[in-house]
């Protein structure tokens, strides 16, 4: 006669390619097999890793009971990269001579994925731009990490994604975005065009300093357009308004009084004297040929 207990393990969860990940969830199976010739009594199956404890009043040769259990993947097992566990029982042998049950445990080691870096630099040129970015993922884990943004820069890579299954090294770089100025030269009095417009392509915080173009006769109400390029197009505008002053108004004629005016008759009050035969109180005047008297 002989009494014997067989504990059988293993996974029922599917094991992810590169292994477990922190927090993932690990299904057991346990099967308590009793395989020897005599029924066994008070079985307790316990599974050490998750303290998961089952009892069996009684278990006949050939008969089997199987027990589940989960265990969820913790920063321990990631820096250990693997978890093992391990099934064990008890039982009690009707055979007064060998009371104890002999057990034939049995365990099971699944792989985990140790962390692996990330690091992201961001460069201008041979300058950090930001701060390095760094971070611990389990081996198979997924990152998607935005790139800060820079005023007045463009950047190569506005993300970075992908599955990461090494410790890995990532370069962003950021170039100077340029950006176009035009001043526009104008009349003030009319609008119309007074000289050619300035038109140039300067990188970001670029500072110009543009003299305005010099117009006989006319003032310019910046002699000067300066600043420092910002992270957009600008366009100034420049007026220019006459230096010539206005033609003097000519002097009022004078005021002559009313008694000193001289009549203004109408036309057709005007009258014509024309008598020959009427003397004019000439006296002692000699006349020679060709003078006329009126």
């Amino acid at each position: 006669k002989n009494g014997h207990l067989t504990i059988n393990k293993e996974t029922t969860s599917e094991t992810p390619e590169g292994g477990y990940k922190l927090g993932d969830t690990i299904s057991y199976r346990i099967t308590a097999t009793n395989d020897g010739n005599l029924t066994l009594t008070d079985i307790t199956v316990t599974d050490e890793l998750t303290d998961d404890e089952w009892t069996i009043a009684s278990l006949a040769p050939g008969q089997r009971r199987n027990f589940n259990a989960e265990y969820v993947v913790t920063e321990a097992d990631v820096a250990n990269g693997s978890v093992l566990n391990v099934a064990t029982a008890t039982g009690t042998s009707p055979d007064p001579d060998a009371p104890d049950v002999p057990v034939d445990d049995d365990e099971v080691e699944v792989p985990v994925a140790q962390n692996v870096v990330l690091t992201v630099h961001y460069w201008i040129g041979n300058t950090p731009a930001f701060p390095d970015f760094v971070h611990s993922y389990p081996v198979g884990a997924t990152y998607r990490v935005t790139s800060p943004v820079l005023e007045g820069y463009s950047v190569d890579k506005a993300r970075v994604s992908g599955t990461i299954t090494e410790d890995t090294v990532i370069n962003v770089y950021y170039t100077i975005n340029s950006y176009t100025l035009t001043i526009n030269y104008v009349y003030a009095a009319t609008g119309a065009t007074a000289a050619a417009s300035h038109v140039e392509t300067l990188a970001y915080g670029s500072r110009y300093s543009v003299t305005s173009p010099t117009i006989e006769d006319y003032k310019a109400d910046k002699a000067t357009v300066a600043g420092t390029m910002p992270a957009r197009n600008v366009t100034v505008t420049v007026y220019y308004t006459t230096t010539v002053p206005p033609e003097e108004e000519p002097e009022p004629a004078p005021v002559v009084p009313e008694e000193e005016r001289v009549p203004d008759f109408p036309p057709e009050e005007l009258i014509t004297i024309d008598d020959y035969l009427t003397p004019l109180g000439f006296s002692s005047l000699s006349l020679n040929a060709g003078d006329c008297i009126e």
